[in-house]
């Protein structure tokens, strides 16, 4: 598998897991064979380089993955703070507040914002282009505003940031983004390429007509194929730790993104046939 010039990479990564857990070497070991191809294409002056950085990434699916909504959103704050980024925080109407996270030259600002619904609390988690938060959140250099959700759900991912704008009460921050960038949205809709809400980033979003949008839903059968037909590996809803990980700390590429989602499910799919095994 690993090809005439593999070993080395092999051979150190292997060095890396073998006191781990049986668990935790799932992770690992598949994320080994991920790369094997990486590993025979590269010279081996470069396979140092390469399985370094596939051990560190693998602190990070050992660290998020099996863990729920609260467990994550828990880990990425020890995670900024321990990265040395400003918090500052904003509070609204019925209890509702936004904490933000900043670090000087980051392109993105991150954020967890809360909203009280019929007595529970919800919590959505938000990356945003720096400038569009400046011009909307920020005054003087300091957040002064919260960023609201609307909405009505017993699930975090389905409420949607909102805003007053040119008037208007309520309006999708997403669509706000993508007009300030210039895009012709005028009739059309906004695919979440991610499916989360929070994410507020050219990368992860795109114009599309209605027919498109609905095609980037789970179960929705097509004929053909379509650039707009929905892809589990770019569903992040559920593992926003992985946009979190690539926009905010910079350790994972934007491509790679879904090699960690093909990872995490390759993970939970061998944790849930080894617990059903041992019924």
């Amino acid at each position: 598998m690993y090809g005439s010039n593999g070993y080395v990479g092999k051979s150190i990564i292997e060095n890396g897991v073998k006191n781990l857990s049986g668990e935790e070497k799932v992770g690992n070991l598949y994320c080994l064979n991920d790369y094997a191809e990486v590993f025979t294409r590269e010279s081996e002056d470069k396979h140092f380089e390469l399985a370094e950085n596939i051990s560190r990434l693998n602190v990070y699916i050992e660290m998020f993955v099996g863990q729920d909504e609260d467990k994550q959103f828990e880990l990425m704050k020890q995670l900024v703070d321990k990265d040395g980024f400003t918090h500052m925080s904003c509070t609204g109407r019925g209890c509702a507040k936004t904490d933000y996270f900043t670090k000087a030259g980051l392109d993105y600002i991150f954020a967890f914002t809360y909203a009280i619904r019929e007595g529970r609390e919800y919590c959505l988690p938000i990356i945003m282009d720096v400038e569009f938060a400046k011009r909307h959140y920020m005054k003087d250099g300091k957040f002064d505003k919260i960023i609201r959700l609307n909405g009505h759900s017993n699930k975090n991912s389905e409420l949607t940031p909102v805003m007053d704008y040119n008037g208007k009460k309520n309006v999708k921050v997403h669509r706000v983004y993508m007009k300030e960038l210039g895009y012709n949205i005028e009739g059309l809709q906004i695919d979440h390429l991610s499916h989360c809400q929070g994410a507020i980033t050219e990368l992860m979003l795109r114009p599309c007509t209605n027919d498109e949008n609905q095609l980037n839903k789970v179960g929705v059968e097509i004929e053909g194929k379509s650039d707009y037909e929905y892809n589990a590996l770019q569903d992040f809803r559920f593992s926003f730790w992985i946009p979190f990980l690539c926009f905010i700390l910079g350790v994972v590429s934007f491509d790679d993104m879904t090699k960690l989602k093909e990872m995490e499910i390759a993970i939970k799919k061998k944790k849930f046939a080894m617990n059903w095994l041992s019924y």
